[in-house]
């Protein structure tokens, strides 16, 4: 897998494991076309293993700093910010949050394998965008979202 973060495993398992089609059945009403839908997938995805790509880099040298509390204040160290801001930038904070709170509205299984990427990124972003997902949904709203989302929303 080396530095591949949307490596073949993962496409492997969202194009063969899934059924597509059903699940669009049964969670949207109306037609839907699964390979639009795959493909939207795939591009947010794709857009994330670039994004991870350059956290790791930036954050590598950095992974012995730790989250403090100083004076009853939280201090995150500055490559854990940057990181979450990177994500928060790309939109790619709130995937499985639903449209009407900001987010994509993308199944729990998508976000299981933008969880996977991030933590090999920089683990400590994992619980960043978990605890940003269930607590702060203003997060989602205020954050810029990707130009295609195909049915998603």
């Amino acid at each position: 897998m080396d530095k591949e973060f949307f490596h073949r495993d993962l496409r492997l398992f969202l194009e063969r494991r899934v059924s597509w089609e059903r699940y669009l059945r049964l969670m949207r009403p109306g037609p839907a076309n699964v390979e639009e839908e795959l493909a939207t997938v795939e591009s947010i995805l794709g857009t994330l293993g670039d994004i991870c790509e350059d956290i790791e880099t930036a954050s590598r040298p950095h992974w012995h700093e730790e989250v403090r509390l100083v004076d009853g204040r939280v201090e995150v160290p500055a490559h854990i910010a940057a990181g979450y801001d990177k994500l928060r930038q790309a939109g790619l904070v709130c995937l499985p949050v639903s449209a009407e709170y900001g987010g994509f509205g993308l199944p729990l299984l998508v976000n299981a394998g933008y969880l996977e990427m991030i933590a090999r990124a920089d683990a400590s972003l994992t619980a960043s965008a978990t605890a940003a997902r269930r607590s702060n949904v203003a997060t989602c709203r205020t954050s810029p979202r990707a130009s295609s989302r195909a049915a998603w929303t």
